[in-house]
């Protein structure tokens, strides 16, 4: 990482790859931080504020779009398939609920390890190529969502 790059609107570029990361032991490691504990009941807590968002935007005539980050596909087999699962289901029931779309990009091909910084995070590059992709994307989304609510 470049510490001595500026901050942009609060985030700082990760620039290259940590190569030291790209292991299955550094795998099972970031994965087992993101664990949840079904105890807790902070996954409802969550789920009722994205709701909560999801309604608000809408009242503002603003379409939301719930999206996946990629990550690196190799990491993605250490994460807790039950965990993932859980996460897939309530991502479709809220899509479902409130109509609107989820583009899923965790697994994405297009994206190697060249694009990221270490398996969850891109890398000032991976972030551009994405961003180009996202970009793409909405203007393709927008064009369609346009013509659908001119009928």
């Amino acid at each position: 990482m470049n510490v001595t790059d500026s901050l942009f609107q609060g985030f700082l570029g990760l620039e290259g790859t940590k190569v030291s990361t790209f292991k299955p032991s550094e795998y099972r490691k970031i994965a087992s931080k993101f664990r949840e504990d079904t105890t807790s009941g902070e996954r409802a807590a969550v789920l009722s504020d994205l709701h909560q968002f999801i309604r608000f935007l809408k009242e503002r005539n603003i379409r939301p779009i719930l999206f996946s980050s990629p990550t690196y596909r190799e990491y993605n087999r250490h994460l807790e398939s039950a965990q993932t699962a859980r996460n897939l289901h309530d991502i479709g029931t809220i899509c479902r609920e409130h109509d609107i779309p989820y583009w899923r990009y965790d697994n994405d091909e297009r994206f190697t390890r060249d694009d990221f910084f270490n398996p969850d995070h891109l890398s000032k590059q991976g972030a551009a190529k994405f961003s180009r992709i996202l970009d793409e994307r909405l203007g393709e989304w927008s064009e369609v969502s346009d013509q659908q609510s001119r009928r």
